[in-house]
């Protein structure tokens, strides 16, 4: 079976400074989980540094990472493209260890509705 999503694409774009984790993808809906559908990273600084993409769970100490350390060139962009939802009250993070990422979040309203085929 497989399901088509309607409803509103979104963008949010941040830029993201070395030790600083970008943890604020607020859904216009607050209350519903949010599918999140790619994640694009772009390092702009002309370094080398390490990425780490992870979702949190506010509720315990839990981290789950979608990636954790990659080795990044310099002026290169990493997408991780594999959809995934991020649930009520969870945060997402991208972190870099050094320089300036430009990251670039691509999901789906909560009001997105779904139907299988």
């Amino acid at each position: 079976m497989s399901y088509f999503i309607t409803g509103s694409n979104l963008l949010t774009h941040y830029i993201n400074t070395a030790g600083t984790t970008v943890v604020d993808v607020t859904p216009p809906v607050q209350g519903r989980p949010t599918v999140i559908a790619s994640i694009e990273c772009t390092e702009v600084s002309n370094g080398t540094p390490n990425l780490t993409i992870a979702i949190y769970d506010p509720k315990t100490p839990a981290v789950y990472y979608k990636r954790n350390a990659l080795a990044v060139t310099a002026k290169s962009t990493t997408v991780y493209s594999e959809p995934f939802v991020l649930p009520n009250n969870w945060t997402l993070g991208v972190t870099t260890s050094a320089g300036i990422m430009s990251v670039l979040v691509n999901y789906f309203s909560p009001n997105a509705t779904g139907q299988g085929r």
